[in-house]
């Protein structure tokens, strides 16, 4: 048997690379554009940090470079550059730095910026290709989130890696450059502690005395220039520096190391510092193990690289553009001397580090990189004291990246007999033949015109007797695109704000309507407000209701289908209420549709669903169930790269009112909103319209999630056919989610499909039909028990009805079935 390849391929990486570095690129461009005067929302300069280089170099050149330790002082001068600032930033640099910034100041505080960064960038990008040279490779550095980090936070990062990695790929060859890079390099002290380790391990004397000589030069250099008053002004702000970290929890999501790891955690500052101690004391010593016995320079750079970040406690997120190196050499060891499991993985994690630390950080109020950096470590050591301890060092020659690294990973299917299959499909046949079965062909039709009719009627009425254009929840999406293109997107989480907002669209008296949607829904509902309110209404409606459409096209082609879809209720509730359940339905079914042949574009449909992350909570366990990392890792990178996009725009007060408005939601619309409740198809809704007690809602609820979740992941892990898995999925979403509505019932028109579909093919069961029949009603029936005021919640019962169904055919007949063709299929009856 060949040995199954490995997921991770070159077009996947070029894939990944691409999405982020697009996502990247609008989140640039973004941000540019909703500035104003240089700042954004928040009052934060373009270039962020980059503003406390430019104030120290005014300072500089003024002749008050000590002013640059104080900070109001230090804001001063930043005004200067960009006076509509409102934040300040520290600096807590040693004299030397002055030099590497000193003419900055000379230029406007944009032209500086500009200058500084991409002649930074240019001498990373030539050490970056002195390790690897490659197209794959430049792909995956253009997607490298380290990198636009640095870049927009306008830090110093591209500088450092750029000292560090010229270093260690001349320091056998050019000690003495080396050395000189070394010292170059205590600009930032803390991030050049193991060379003197690594090169004491070595004996690399020439190096080390280069260094420091330089270093010193470098010190009193700056010193000599600015005066002994900047160097006393720096050593004294290194305490403040200490204790800005030690107390300063914002800062904690932006640092990778153990000491902020533990402070997060609620550890005391002392207990911090002992366990980074400790982890920083093993570091040194793998550090000093590989360069005393491994050979293998590629090894050895990496080690050293990665283990900067778990020795100093002070490092923040931009730093970490020094990890394409440290993954570039490991890489081109797992190509030269094979993969060990799991080792792909780290550094696709370590790739992904820079952006996900701080999204993870600020929402789970977890930091992760150091356990990304220490797996990154450990995987280091354990190749350089496996095959690679006694290997030949690597070649000083930049590598390239083969285009073919991987190769596809395959999907193996069960195989059914052709002529069982003939066999079974005949007696199927005969049976429905034999079932003259009240719902045939003449009756749907009937039906869906009937209630293409009747909902036809009534939004005609609505127009006619309504003042104004009656549009539902739509108003809300204006609303908040009116509020996020006025720079207040943080307001559409206040109530009163927000009906501010809407009495703009729609003058007059409304319902109260809240605003609960993450970061990331705002790029969706952006561009609303810049049409006025009913263009914007059609806009949004017709062209999420396209993509509906199209999905459905894919699932099923026929006349009698398309009827029934234009008498489905669930189409249009979501269409009188101006809601998103079409476009939550087109990515979930695009997703589905896609996720055999276009995995990675799977992903990406899932990671957009999470602007509804409560209706993506049942893809992870369908991926796990059948292995698609692929699709999961995507839908993990676009979901968390499209809310870091979006909060990066708006800026993180919006995310954090939005985490605070999830509270209000589960308050005061689940737990206690009996008017929400005939409106929400869902357990809890169920048992609160009885009378239940909120806890004992929940345990209910909880019992029904668990049991459907386990039923997905059965279909999932054990039925080869694709209709019933994307059914079972799409179904079970409403009963593990408490908080549905309505309109989010416009979903149900795909199971539908599907088990119709599966229905046809391999006969139908008892009741199945009627069951089919209620699932189509149950928008509309929710309606109807909504305005007689009917305390008795019907959706869950359906739900379960449609849910128990579509498992009992996936472990009957359609479990040893072969898997549904993928085109588009007609209905026959």
């Amino acid at each position: 048997m060949k040995t199954q390849a490995h997921w991770l391929n070159w077009k996947h990486l070029k894939v990944y690379s691409s999405l982020l570095l697009a996502l990247f690129l609008i989140y640039g461009i973004g941000g540019v554009y909703f500035s104003k005067n240089m700042v954004d929302a928040g009052g934060h300069p373009l270039g962020l940090d980059f503003i406390a280089f430019w104030g120290a170099s005014y300072l500089a050149l003024a002749g008050h470079a000590q002013d640059a330790y104080n900070i109001p002082l230090l804001f001063k001068a930043q005004q200067i550059g960009v006076p509509a600032a409102k934040v300040s930033y520290p600096w807590f640099y040693p004299p030397s730095y002055f030099l590497v910034i000193l003419p900055l100041a000379l230029l406007p505080y944009l032209a500086a910026y500009g200058t500084f960064m991409l002649s930074t960038l240019g001498g990373y990008l030539l050490v970056f290709r002195r390790i690897i040279r490659g197209k794959t490779a430049m792909w995956c550095l253009a997607g490298f989130s380290g990198l636009w980090m640095n870049f927009f936070d306008g830090q110093n990062g591209f500088l450092t890696a750029a000292l560090a990695g010229a270093a260690l790929l001349n320091f056998e060859r050019r000690p003495v450059l080396a050395g000189v890079f070394i010292g170059l390099l205590a600009i930032k002290p803390h991030l050049a502690m193991l060379f003197p380790v690594a090169l004491l391990a070595i004996g690399a004397w020439r190096t080390l005395i280069t260094a420091a000589v330089t270093a010193i030069t470098f010190m009193a250099a700056g010193t000599a220039i600015l005066g002994t008053a900047v160097l006393k002004a720096f050593l004294a702000s290194l305490g403040d520096a200490r204790l800005f970290m030690e107390n300063t929890h914002l800062l904690w999501n932006k640092v990778p190391s153990v000491f902020a790891f533990l402070r997060l955690l609620g550890t005391s500052a002392t207990w911090a510092y002992a366990v980074q101690f400790a982890v920083a004391v093993v570091a040194v010593i793998i550090v000093w193990r590989v360069w005393r016995h491994c050979r293998n320079r590629n090894l050895r750079n990496a080690v050293l690289m990665t283990a900067t970040f778990l020795v100093s406690p002070y490092a923040f997120y931009y730093d970490l553009a020094w990890l394409a190196f440290p993954i570039a050499w490991l890489a081109l060891d797992g190509l030269r001397n094979g993969w060990l499991r799991g080792e792909r993985e780290v550094l696709v994690a370590a790739w992904l580090l820079p952006l996900m630390m701080v999204l993870i950080a600020a929402m789970l109020k977890v930091q992760v990189g150091p356990l990304v950096l220490g797996s990154l470590l450990w995987m280091t050591y354990r190749r350089a004291t496996t095959a690679s301890m006694t290997g030949a060092p690597a070649s000083a020659a930049p590598a390239k990246i083969s285009s073919r690294l991987y190769s596809k990973r395959c999907y193996s299917l069960a195989n059914t007999s052709t002529m069982a299959k003939k066999s079974e499909h005949a007696a199927e046949r005969k049976t429905m033949n034999a079932d003259a079965h009240w719902l045939n062909r003449e009756r749907l039709i009937f039906y869906s015109r009937i209630f293409l009719a009747l909902f036809f009627g009534i939004g005609v009425g609505l127009v006619v007797t309504s003042k104004h254009m009656v549009t539902g929840d739509f108003v809300l999406a204006w609303a908040a695109s009116h509020l996020a293109l006025t720079g207040h997107a943080l307001d559409a989480y206040s109530i009163p704000s927000l009906i501010k907002a809407q009495q703009i669209a729609e003058p007059g008296p409304q319902d109260v309507y809240g605003w609960f949607y993450p970061p990331s829904y705002y790029l969706l509902i952006l561009p609303l407000a810049l049409l006025p309110y009913a263009a914007a209404y059609w806009s949004f409606m017709l062209s999420t209701l396209g993509g509906y459409l199209l999905v459905f096209r894919r699932i099923i082609r026929d006349k009698t289908a398309m009827w029934c879809l234009a008498g489905f209720s669930g189409l249009w509730m979501n269409f009188f209420d101006g809601q998103n359940g079409f476009l939550t339905a087109a990515l979930a079914g695009a997703a589905l549709l896609n996720l055999e042949r276009r995995p990675v574009l799977a992903g990406v449909f899932i990671g957009l669903l999470a602007i509804k992350p409560h209706l993506a909570m049942l893809f992870p366990v369908a991926l796990l169930a059948i292995g698609a990392w692929r699709t999961l890792i995507t839908a993990a990178v676009t979901a968390i790269t499209f809310m870091a996009v979006g909060t990066a725009i708006l800026g993180t007060a919006v995310l954090k009112a939005f985490l605070a408005s999830l509270g209000d939601a589960r308050h005061l619309c689940l737990e206690n909103g009996s008017l929400l409740w005939s409106k929400m198809p869902s357990v809890f809704a169920f048992m609160r319209l009885l009378g239940t007690p909120v806890t004992w809602a929940y345990v209910a609820h909880f019992i029904v999630a668990v049991v459907a979740v386990i039923a997905v992941w059965r279909v999932w892990r054990n039925c080869q056919n694709r209709n019933l898995r994307g059914a079972s999925l799409m179904t079970a979403t409403f009963l593990v989610s408490p908080y549905v509505l309505f309109y989010d019932l416009a979903w149900l028109a795909f199971p539908i499909a599907w088990l119709a579909l599966d229905g046809l093919r391999y006969g139908w069961q008892r009741g199945e039909r009627a069951v089919l029949a209620a699932a189509w009603l149950l928008p509309l029936l929710m309606m109807v028990q909504i305005i007689a005021h009917l305390n008795v919640q019907v959706g869950p019962l359906v739900l379960c009805s449609l849910l128990w169904m579509t498992y009992r055919r996936a472990t009957t007949a359609s479990m040893t079935g072969a898997p549904a063709s993928a085109a588009p299929a007609k209905i026959s009856l």
